[in-house]
């Protein structure tokens, strides 16, 4: 990123935890708002699924109370066809609807199923919440990491940064020497 300011001077002491530059904070910032988004987004598609939950449930039941009444019609026809009441043909009309129900109350069933393996389990997070948490994790991570502080006390030298300039990843900004374990170089 952008280096808007450089705290220290070439040959300086600095402490553990001292600042040494800052990169522009606003890609970063940037970064944290979109992750929410995603986050916000996320969550709002499992409402969406818990919705579609409880109506897949509703199906179900629905599904259920059509097969159990259709299953007491088909024994009142056959009752009537065994009886010489009712024709052949109701009751094979019966055992078509018989049939029908299991079939609806069985979709309904797999609707009811797909929600809840979309809306994540039950007991469980969504995974496209935790993905979407830990992308915001990542993004407020980053945030922390536009301004650079020394790991050790130390001296800087080879400082190589302007206010302005612009830095890469792995680019070398500054030679930091640390104070913990000197070495000299003798010729």
């Amino acid at each position: 990123g952008e280096v808007p300011e450089v705290l220290v001077r070439d040959n300086q002491e600095v402490k553990a935890g001292d600042a040494l530059f800052v990169l522009d904070p606003r890609p970063f910032d940037l970064a944290v708002k979109q992750a929410e988004a995603n986050l916000a987004q996320a969550t709002q598609g499992v409402d969406a699924s818990t919705a579609s939950i409880a109506s897949a449930q509703a199906r179900v039941t629905q599904a259920e109370a059509t097969l159990e009444n259709t299953r007491a019609s088909v024994a009142r026809t056959q009752s009537l066809v065994e009886r010489g009441v009712a024709a052949k043909a109701q009751a094979d009309k019966a055992a078509s609807d018989l049939k029908s129900a299991e079939a609806a109350l069985e979709a309904a069933r797999a609707d009811l199923e797909s929600a809840l393996l979309k809306a994540g389990g039950q007991g469980v997070i969504n995974p496209q919440i935790q993905l979407a948490q830990v992308q915001l994790e990542q993004a407020e991570l980053n945030r922390t990491f536009a301004t650079v502080t020394a790991p050790t006390d130390g001296v800087i030298t080879n400082l190589r940064l302007a206010v302005g300039q612009f830095i890469n990843a792995g680019s070398p900004a500054m030679t930091f020497i640390g104070a913990e374990r000197p070495w000299i170089m003798v010729d």
